[in-house]
């Protein structure tokens, strides 16, 4: 038998300390996983095996994902044009055009 009187009260006691500290736990910190107010943080790398639903925002660093993974990547290109034999005066006159076209597949084009 316990020593003294009060040891139901201690063996109460001590599970209830037990099942605060249990509370307030963290089981997956381990795996680096750390709930927050409104979501939780996942550190390192992770693999989705299946669909995967993002209803939020997705913030990204920039340079993290690479132009090739882009379901509309950013195509480089260069155009040039020279005019041979032309003086240059004060006057404005237009001396060549250029028309840039947006390549198909893609959202925007933008001179280098």
């Amino acid at each position: 038998m316990p020593a003294g009187e009060d040891w139901i009260a201690r063996q109460f006691t001590d599970i209830k300390r037990q099942i605060r500290e249990l509370a307030a736990a963290n089981p997956f910190g381990p795996m680096g996983i750390s709930p927050q107010k409104g979501g939780m943080v996942v550190e390192g790398y992770q693999t989705v095996n299946g669909p995967m639903t993002i209803t939020g925002s997705l913030d990204l660093p920039a340079g993290s994902v690479q132009n090739d993974a882009l379901a509309n990547p950013v195509q480089i290109d260069t155009a040039s044009n020279g005019i041979d034999g032309e003086l240059i005066d004060t006057t404005a006159t237009v001396r060549a055009t250029l028309t840039l076209t947006v390549p198909a597949g893609m959202t925007q084009s933008q001179p280098a």
